[in-house]
């Protein structure tokens, strides 16, 4: 009787899986028979499909279908044997589709400064994906170039796809927003692998998990081909998700958070008009802003006794640094044995007078001296620093962000010890998009809030 019983319950099982299973292969279709336009039309969709899994929507089906299509689309150019360049379109495509729509907001700072920068704006609205999509085009003509037919090919893809998404994050600086990790921003169970593996790490088992479907239809000589063993791979693939995220889970509800005895943190942020900012006459108006809200008396402050006081990236628009008057409205302001943690430029000049300008992290305790620096070292292209500067400033190319000119690299990581505080990590990206590597000697206690 169990082994009848037994039986039919396989049976059964198997029955929905093949149902499945050819119902994906029936979606497959259009994916791997479409040619010309229709399938670069396919693949920008795709593309820009995916940007959805990204905040603010965090939509992760959108990333399942989209990759799962791309991979169907990559079966089709290697069952054709498809020239590079319709290859390398495809890819470019789905990444020129994915980060117009995933980079929507890069626009808007061609409007902070409207008289100067938006005239750029549909060059850069084009241009920007378009140059990123590079990347994508040279992954899929790569995987394409080796492609197989069953589970080797997701993996294929998985590891080309993310030496691109390396290479996106480094070159020039790099620009490493929306790594494929980042979908998972809003899921803080998932997202606590990243302390084992890193954002780099999340992104690739995160790709091939969501291209696991794609095993489904292996597709020869132009005809899909399914296979009901197939599903162990995606089912494993999920499981292992899944146990991922408990795991994730139990380390968030069983980690107990310490506060550090005899600190306590206020986090200033004024609101200002970016358009305004950068204007020689508002800057005692910024300063005095900032002051005032860092002194400001209430009864919470009273109670956790104000230590540091944290004051966002590039506060100040001007050299802190070289401003005698304002680092003594600062030592004003600052009550005895309090810090001030502030972004602020700074300035370094050679023996002949030339400047260089650093986007720079400083303490500044109450006497007004600053006790501690470090210099952000990743920067971001034409946002901070601007790549190929002597050709493009003849062009009439500068870089976004208002004030000084071009930002030059920090040295790296810093780890800063000031006193009365434990040692931390100095922020590596204060916009908190750049995947930090792990440093488990100096593990980095808190960071300054992004402006």
């Amino acid at each position: 009787m169990n082994s009848d019983l037994s039986h039919v319950t396989t049976s059964w099982v198997q029955n929905i899986l093949m149902r499945i299973t050819q119902g994906v292969e029936r979606v497959s279709e259009p994916f791997v028979h479409t040619v010309g336009l229709p399938r670069a039309i396919f693949a920008f969709v795709l593309g820009a499909l995916s940007a959805a899994a990204y905040a603010p929507v965090y939509f992760l089906p959108a990333f399942i279908v989209s990759f799962t299509g791309l991979i169907w689309l990559c079966d089709g150019l290697a069952a054709r044997r498809a020239r590079l360049r319709q290859v390398f379109c495809v890819g470019w495509m789905f990444g020129f589709g994915q980060f117009l729509f995933g980079l929507y907001w890069i626009g808007r700072a061609f409007l902070v400064d409207a008289d100067t920068f938006a005239w750029m704006l549909p060059f850069v609205a084009v241009a920007m994906p378009g140059g990123l999509a590079l990347f994508s085009g040279a992954a899929v003509m790569l995987c394409v170039r080796f492609w197989t037919f069953g589970v080797h090919r997701i993996a294929l893809f998985t590891f080309v796809w993310m030496g691109a998404e390396w290479l996106r994050g480094h070159i020039l600086t790099g620009f490493p927003w929306n790594l494929p990790g980042y979908v998972w921003g809003d899921t803080l169970s998932v997202a606590q692998s990243t302390s084992v593996i890193g954002s780099y790490g999340l992104s690739l088992v995160t790709i091939f998990a969501c291209s696991a479907l794609a095993v489904l239809v292996s597709t020869r000589a132009g005809r899909p081909q399914w296979s009901p063993r197939a599903w162990i791979v995606p089912l494993l693939v999920w499981g292992g998700f899944a146990a991922l995220a408990a795991l994730g889970s139990m380390r968030v509800a069983n980690t107990p958070y310490e506060a550090v005895e005899g600190i306590g943190l206020r986090i200033v942020q004024p609101s200002f008009d970016q358009d305004e900012k950068w204007k020689p006459e508002n800057r005692f108006h910024i300063l005095k802003t900032y002051l005032e809200m860092s002194a400001l008396e209430t009864t919470q402050a009273d109670e956790l006794n104000i230590t540091h006081v944290i004051w966002p990236e590039s506060a100040t628009p001007f050299l802190l640094a070289r401003d005698a008057g304002a680092l003594a409205a600062v030592a004003r302001t600052l009550k005895e044995g309090q810090l001030l943690l502030t972004g602020a430029p700074r300035a370094a000049f050679s023996e002949t007078g030339d400047a260089r300008y650093f986007n720079s992290f400083q303490v500044i305790d109450h006497t007004g001296s600053i006790i501690a620096v470090y210099d952000k070292h990743h920067l971001v292209p034409f946002g901070e620093t601007l790549p190929f500067s002597d050709i493009l400033n003849r062009l009439g190319v500068t870089k976004l962000v208002g004030g000084l000119g071009s930002f030059t690299r920090g040295p790296g990581p810093v780890t800063l010890s000031v006193p009365g505080t434990p040692a931390f990590l100095a922020p590596k990206a204060l916009q908190g998009q750049a995947p930090a590597g792990n440093n488990q000697t100096h593990p980095p206690n808190y960071l300054t809030p992004a402006e």
